[in-house]
């Protein structure tokens, strides 16, 4: 039988504010798995899993393996799912595998962008701009360096700085070009 903890004392549960709920909640996520993979055991620690409850959903973060322990993540309405104690490792590695997957389908492009990865930087979503390095991200832009510009009417000049939309960076030129957005398209 799996054991379910409330959070550390020392790791705050955030108060519901209209304003700032989901920066709130992330915030609150992260320092919990960091907690979780200080002090926590086996390889699936940090790792959250979720079950619809009502109008919400009852989430866990699993702490240890073995045995295995998880920590209520009150957020929201702080459901709570009535089984967890039930759970086998097995139901949270299964678990674990479907939300990864569901996360890299729906995955959007600032996710795909890797901080220190070089991409191509496209102008009028054609094969003109630039190659630049990611150097940051914000939760909607992010900051690149332009490395070498591309084309004839290339915009860009090396080691400046833009804020740029992730849509807008590819890992190879030719995904920027139409030819190879339409054929991605109705395939």
């Amino acid at each position: 039988m799996a054991k379910v903890y409330a959070p550390p004392k020392e790791i705050r549960v955030p108060d519901f504010d209209p304003e700032n709920w989901q920066k709130a909640d992330k915030e609150f996520i992260q320092k919990l798995r960091d907690y979780c993979l200080a002090n926590g055991t086996g390889d699936l620690r940090g790792e959250v899993v979720s079950f619809p409850v009502a109008d919400g959903a009852a989430s866990y973060m699993v702490f240890t393996t073995k045995p295995l322990a998880f920590i209520h993540m009150p957020l929201g309405d702080a459901w709570q799912f009535q089984y967890v104690n039930r759970l086998t490792l097995a139901d949270v590695k299964k678990q674990v595998k479907r939300r990864k997957a569901l996360d890299e389908l729906f995955r959007g492009p600032l996710d795909k962008v890797k901080v220190g990865g070089r991409y191509f930087l496209s102008t009028l979503g054609e094969t003109e701009g630039a190659w630049v390095d990611a150097e940051s991200k914000s939760d909607e832009y992010v900051t690149v360096v332009v490395v070498e510009p591309v084309g004839d009417r290339a915009a860009y000049k090396p080691g400046e700085k833009h804020e740029v939309n992730a849509s807008n960076l590819y890992e190879k030129r030719e995904h920027a070009s139409r030819e190879y957005k339409s054929k991605k398209a109705g395939a």
